[in-house]
């Protein structure tokens, strides 16, 4: 049988690997010995235990404090991850080279591996690439800018995407391989699926590719709401600036609250917890805290998001990074949300109140739940499977 080899590089979180869970086991179930390469090693056996997948370290660059970016173009994304020097490129893609004759694999997939498709152009394998929209962009040339929240300065932005494709050039040539004619050119592959719907594509609703939607959630806790009337509100927030303020406003109207706290500090937890807002120690079953809350605080977290739409719940989307702002700008674009991009205290607390109070966001998210409502989440993984065993 085959050897089939998964890998994530940039991004953080295991986002980059649970989708792929239950298409390894089907994998290894079907005699295919399954290999996966990942950036976070430290939690590779939390997921692979006795699953019959093998997993190594993946080569990447660590250090991301200089001469950052400001990423308005996928390219300077790249810039920020390594491809500021080719001395760094040519050493990650040989260390890619390295790591992909020692497993010599009949099938590759990435998610969130530029370095590794570079490097892996050559081998003569079939090969898939697998995420959501900011992680596989557009292959134009030049590549679109990104929707963001400041004003941009293209000719800066430009600049960067040139410096970047010559390092990628010069970083090729140094690793013995043949050069590309655009940056967009790392993401030609076998087999681009992206794991998301069109309307959440972080680029906009772009033509000519295959979009599959989100898996299922993982399993969760029963919510147990204060015991308070008013809007139920859910919230998957990670800690920013101003989020007390955030907090004291819920606190103020005593909205019926449950936060999943991911990083909020126990003195945060401590001095707003009350009757009416409660910290949960565990993820929550998002299917019945979806059927149970009128309103999702979250910064902007894809699958989250998709989550909620799916049951049709409206969210306000509290952005920490770029990706996230993305995110918030498709929740607003279909009139399911709002987001509050530069976290400020009032404008929060304005747009938390329109949430709550106004019906066409309801309405609105109710309607992409309605269009989506024979998707099944369920059979993600058996498609993946399929689409990879159709590639050997």
């Amino acid at each position: 049988m085959a050897r089939i080899l998964f890998n994530w590089e940039m991004g953080a979180g295991m986002g980059h690997i649970a989708p792929y869970l239950e298409t390894a086991k089907q994998l290894v179930s079907a005699g295919h010995e399954v290999f996966f390469v990942m950036k976070e090693l430290q939690r590779a056996e939390r997921f692979f235990h006795g699953t019959g997948v093998k997993y190594l370290q993946a080569p990447c660059h660590p250090d991301f404090r200089e001469g950052l970016k400001t990423s308005a173009l996928y390219a300077q994304i790249l810039h920020n991850c390594g491809f500021s020097s080719v001395d760094i490129t040519t050493s990650l893609i040989n260390a890619w080279r390295g790591l992909f004759d020692l497993i010599k694999p009949d099938l590759m997939v990435f998610d969130h591996a530029p370095v590794a498709q570079l490097a892996s152009r050559e081998l003569g394998v079939k090969r898939a690439v697998f995420g959501t929209g900011f992680q596989i962009p557009p292959e134009d040339d030049p590549m679109p800018l990104m929707p963001f929240w400041n004003k941009v300065d293209e000719a800066a932005a430009r600049k960067d995407e040139a410096q970047v494709f010559n390092v990628i050039n010069q970083s090729l040539t140094a690793a013995g391989m043949q050069s590309v004619e655009r940056v967009g050119q790392i993401f030609e592959v076998d087999l681009k699926l992206l794991c998301t719907f069109r309307e959440l594509d972080h680029y906009g609703q772009r033509n000519g590719m295959e979009f599959i939607g989100v898996g299922p959630d993982p399993v969760g806790a029963d919510p147990k709401w204060p015991k308070m009337p008013g809007r139920r509100l859910f919230g998957y927030l990670k800690p920013f600036k101003t989020l007390p303020d955030l907090l004291k406003v819920i606190n103020e109207n005593e909205l019926p609250t449950l936060i999943y706290p991911d990083g909020i500090s126990h003195k945060v937890m401590k001095k707003f917890g009350s009757k009416n807002l409660h910290f949960v120690k565990r993820p929550l079953d998002m299917g019945k805290v979806c059927q149970q809350c009128d309103v999702a605080l979250t910064n902007g977290n894809h699958a989250t998001t998709a989550t909620l739409l799916l049951h049709g719940v409206p969210s306000l989307v509290l952005p920490r990074h770029h990706e996230q702002y993305m995110v918030g700008e498709r929740v607003q674009a279909l009139g399911a949300g709002l987001s509050a991009p530069k976290l400020h205290p009032d404008g929060m607390k304005l747009k938390l109140k329109a949430l709550c109070e106004d019906g066409r966001y309801k309405q609105a998210a109710m309607a992409f739940a309605e269009k989506y409502s024979d998707f099944d989440r369920g059979g993600m993984s058996s498609l993946l499977t399929e689409r990879l065993t159709a590639l050997l």
